[in-house]
């Protein structure tokens, strides 16, 4: 079944006449190809979609006055060749993760963060890794009207890592040894401990990735952020955020006990996580931090860019950049705020203690403590 997104989209595309009526309902007629799914609750600055679709004067402007009210813009339109397909056509994926600085600096076990903004509760490890597997994975937030209202002085109480902690320098031995453990990913290798519901002997299973790198630490409305930034040929469900999530339980592991960092490269050696006979669980990180940034058409634009009638599929990296700027960090800073995605995540990351190779199946200290009481009843 097709997103949300792609149905909401088709219909505003409908209503613009960028398709006839004749193709309403069925995107197959008008060959609909997206480049990338992502999962609910996950932000995008660019994806790409191609149809056959019928050009009219200011139909861009037509089609972005239909989405008003929604969190979805379309930035420009691009000719391309009779047999292009977005998704096949794209020769790898960017997506950048953007995690607060507190994760990298709290020594000790994260606090329990104070009860959220929306009146809700929290839920346990158990059922956050289950909802993140679940068809219903997270929670989906507005871009426009989450956590409106949130000023500094909300954020400073609520967030540790804010005002009330100096700046992660990037110089920080914390951020090297990320850099370190995100330089492991790079390459091909089994990551069917890294998807949902995937087995190591499949095919698929191996990725390769091209590039994973830490940036600078920035500030965004009093809140610093780390961003975290991957380039891969594709990208399997829920493997960014698991591979972010191995990197931050490595980075828990080692601030909230005091002992030396964790070698990285045992946990991550081929009789261990990238292993094809071995299942671990790996935690997941909150969707809240990962954005689909941009797909890359670099072969495409270089052979086809540049004819007459065509462009580059490839927007300039100032329009991405306006958007992360705009739309996206504030969005995360004010979501953390108000709901302390990653402050509980990481509370709860800390207070289990789990193993750093967990294998599948094995009960959680809490489950285990449960199950003990049980028997002793």
């Amino acid at each position: 079944r097709e997103s949300c997104t792609t149905e909401n989209l088709s219909k505003i595309l409908l209503l613009s006449r960028a398709i006839s009526d004749d193709n309403a309902g069925s995107l197959e007629k008008v060959k609909w190809s997206r480049c990338t799914r992502t999962d609910k609750g996950v932000s995008a600055a660019l994806n790409v979609c191609s149809f056959n679709m019928i050009i009219e004067p200011d139909i861009v402007k037509d089609i972005n006055k239909q989405l008003e009210g929604t969190d979805i813009r379309v930035y420009d339109f691009r000719r391309t060749t009779t047999t292009f397909d977005a998704k096949r056509r794209a020769e790898a994926r960017a997506y950048e993760f953007v995690v607060p600085a507190f994760a990298f600096q709290h020594e000790g076990p994260v606090p329990m963060p104070p009860p959220r903004m929306d009146g809700n509760g929290y839920r346990t490890y158990a059922e956050l890794q289950d909802d993140a597997e679940s068809e219903h994975d997270g929670e989906a937030y507005k871009l426009a009207t989450l956590g409106e209202g949130v000023n500094q002085e909300k954020v400073s109480e609520q967030a540790p890592g804010t005002a009330s902690w100096a700046e992660l320098s990037q110089q920080s031995p914390v951020l090297e040894y990320v850099r370190g453990v995100l330089k492991l990913y790079e390459r091909s290798h089994n990551y069917h401990n890294f998807a949902y519901r995937k087995k190591g002997e499949e095919a698929n299973a191996t990725r390769f990735i091209q590039s994973f790198t830490c940036g600078d630490p920035f500030t965004i409305n009093g809140m610093q952020l780390v961003p975290l930034r991957v380039v891969g040929q594709s990208f399997m469900k829920l493997q960014v955020r698991k591979m972010v999530g191995f990197v931050l339980a490595l980075v828990r592991s080692w601030l909230r006990s005091g002992t030396p960092p964790p070698d990285a490269c045992l946990l991550l050696g081929k009789d261990a996580l990238f292993s094809a006979q071995k299942r671990f669980s790996v935690p997941i990180a909150p969707a809240l931090g990962l954005m689909l940034d941009h797909p890359l058409y670099t072969s495409y634009d270089q052979r086809f860019g540049k004819e007459a009638g065509k462009g580059e599929i490839s927007l300039p990296e100032a329009t991405l950049g306006q958007f992360r700027g705009e739309a996206f960090y504030p969005h995360v800073v004010r979501t953390e705020a108000a709901l302390h995605h990653f402050q509980y995540w990481l509370h709860m990351t800390d207070t289990m203690q789990l193993p750093l190779l967990f294998p599948v199946g094995a009960a959680t200290p809490a489950t285990a403590t449960t199950t003990a009481e049980a028997t002793a009843t």
